[in-house]
């Protein structure tokens, strides 16, 4: 005698036979996908640095950052109030380590038009200046 555990009126099993090869597929491309753009985002990320520090009670106050401005024929320099204007690079940033003193961050602030080989040689001359820290960015 057959005994039927399957049910009354032939009802199919639950139990349906699933293809996991398309969803292998796009689990193997989503995965890819965030792999590399994981990877562009750690190479494009810029180093963000805040130019406020926290002052007493709770207060913000700015920090004054030396600022070299690039312009197409002349290089100007200013901390805090104090403000001049030079013809090349090298005097312009003995002025400013002058005025700075042991001041580490530079902020240099370059024109349009302005050619990369005389960025790249104000870049030089201010680690040789002993400004480590560069925050390039375009001059308004």
């Amino acid at each position: 005698m057959h005994i039927d555990t399957a049910g009354r009126g032939g009802r199919r099993s639950l139990d349906a036979a699933v293809n996991l090869v398309p969803y292998l597929d796009m689990l193997m491309t989503v995965m890819a996908f965030l792999v590399v753009s994981a990877a562009w985002t750690s190479v494009a990320a810029l180093g963000a640095h805040s130019s406020l520090s926290t002052g007493g009670a709770g207060t913000a106050a700015v920090e004054v950052m030396p600022t070299v401005h690039l312009g197409a024929r002349d290089v100007s320099v200013s901390y805090g109030d104090a403000r001049a204007t030079f013809d090349t690079i090298g005097p312009a940033l003995a002025h400013l380590r002058n005025l700075a003193g042991n001041a580490r961050d530079l902020d240099v602030m370059v024109d349009d038009g302005v050619a990369v080989e005389r960025v790249t040689a104000a870049m030089d001359a201010a680690r040789a200046h002993r400004f480590d820290n560069h925050h390039l960015r375009a001059a308004r």
